[in-house]
């Protein structure tokens, strides 16, 4: 019995990594999307969808559905559907505001999935305006903490070497324009890996990305999101337990790119 034990817990882990991975995949595909629909299908030429089609690769995401993601956002795919980015509000349990970010070929759709979603899970769909006005807009470059390093041995991978997180701090804090710089760790597709996240004003957000990557750290991501001006508090273990379920059942949604809130979880 106790290796059925065992054996039960590995499977329980491996479909939750497994969900893990094809949400990350669906995540990369949209954004993937509209990367080429914004800046065109040349990775080469874009360099917002190089990093997208590069970090995708390393999360273990197929050739294939990059290409079709790829096809997708310029109108070249099979279905020749063009995409659109549709930004929704909502009130999950407990008054804490919502920002959904979708990535749509049928706004029907996903307004309709989204209203069932929200209100069979306790909270509201809101008018346009009702939560946006608690949050700011702001560019976000995400990057790790290490330089890639070329091997010494003719075939062999290049390596990842970290570096210090205060002395990456102490270096990009001095290029201009950088608002805020927080540590997080994420999951990118294998492992949680450790990022500090740069904070810019959305017009500065290239130029913050660039002077980056003249650094030589590994860039992760550069994106404009939603902050909240304030973040709620003085919730209850259970009152944070039904409100984090609650995001989670939203961000699950086939075209849900992302979800912020006015509270910290």
């Amino acid at each position: 019995m106790a290796g059925h034990s065992k054996w039960s817990k590995i499977k329980h882990k491996k479909a939750i990594k497994d969900a893990k991975k094809g949400k990350i995949f669906s995540i990369y595909a949209q954004k993937i999307a509209v990367a080429s629909r914004d800046g065109g299908p040349d990775p080469d030429m874009n360099f917002s969808l190089r990093l997208l089609v590069q970090n995708a690769k390393k999360a273990g995401m197929p050739q294939n559905n990059i290409d079709r993601a790829i096809a997708r956002g310029a109108g070249t795919g099979s279905d020749g559907v063009r995409i659109e980015d549709v930004t929704y509000e909502a009130i999950a349990p407990h008054n804490v505001g919502l920002i959904i970010e979708t990535v749509t070929d049928n706004k029907n759709r996903t307004v309709a999935t989204l209203r069932k979603t929200i209100g069979d899970n306790g909270g509201q769909f809101a008018e346009n305006g009702a939560v946006m006005w608690k949050f700011d807009r702001k560019g976000l470059v995400t990057l790790r903490p290490a330089r890639m390093v070329k091997s010494e041995k003719y075939g062999k991978p290049d390596e990842v070497v970290e570096a210090p997180v205060d002395e990456v701090m102490l270096e990009i804090m001095d290029i201009p324009n950088i608002s805020d710089i927080q540590e997080n760790t994420v999951w990118d597709g294998q492992e949680d890996i450790s990022v500090l996240e740069v904070y810019t004003d959305p017009t500065h957000l290239g130029e913050v990305r660039d002077r980056i990557a003249d650094a030589g750290y590994i860039l992760r991501e550069a994106e404009l999101v939603y902050t909240p001006k304030d973040l709620q508090t003085g919730f209850t273990d259970e009152e944070l337990g039904k409100i984090s379920a609650f995001i989670s059942t939203i961000e699950e949604l086939d075209d849900v790119k992302s979800v912020y809130s006015d509270i910290a979880l």
